[in-house]
Order: structure tokens, then sequence, then C-alpha cells
């Protein structure tokens, strides 16, 4: 097969390889979730200081990694969202404030401009 062949080939399987793709990025936010909930479990039944060295002994994991799956399922674990997220890029998202967070902040600068009208 010579490298033409190869190319013609890629560019007609373009729109199933974008699709792929897609599903394997849907999966991995997905998994991150399930990863995420299950170390909440897991955490609850480590005894009291020993949850770093678990994770290194078991999963190569650092505390800073568990607890960004953690966050992500407890940010995003409830919601019904397609997810179409790298890791990268789910970890980013949790630095966005919560819709009730952003809700808050917005009534509680409401009601400090409020106050001095």
């Amino acid at each position: 097969m010579d490298l033409i062949t190869t190319q013609e080939n890629a560019a007609t399987n373009l729109p199933q390889l974008e699709i792929e793709i897609k599903f394997y990025l849907g999966q991995t936010a997905q998994n991150i979730i399930e990863v995420g909930k299950r170390l909440i479990q897991a955490k609850s039944l480590v005894q009291h200081g020993e949850w770093q060295d678990w994770l290194k002994n078991n999963f190569q994991l650092t505390d800073r990694t568990a607890r960004n799956f953690i966050q992500c399922a407890e940010r995003f674990g409830k919601t019904e969202i397609d997810f179409r997220f790298s890791s990268t890029q789910m970890i980013a998202l949790l630095s966005l404030p919560d819709a009730e967070e952003t809700e808050k902040d917005g009534l509680s600068s409401c009601k400090s401009r409020r106050s001095f009208t």
C-alpha cells in the first residue's frame, strides 16, 4: 500500500473517524466521572491517613489527580450532558463557577449596588 492510497482511504474515512473520536472523547469524560464516583466511595473506606498511599500503590494516582476526578464527579456527575471533552478540558471546566455560585454572586452584587442607590 502506498502513501497516496493511504491518504485517499483516510480522506474517505474522515467523517467516520470524526464520529469515532467524538465517541471516545465522550467516553473519556464519562469515565473520569465514573472513576471520581468510585474514588468518593473508596475514600470513605480507606483508613484515615492511608489515602495517598492507597492511591499510589493501587493506581499510581496522585492525590491531586484523584481530587480532580472527585470534583468532576461531584460537579458533572448528576447532569445529563452529552460530554465531548478531553480529560484536560474537564479539569479546566472545574475552574468555572457553578451556575448556583454565579447566581448567588449576581444577587450579592445586585444587593450591594442597590444599597448605594
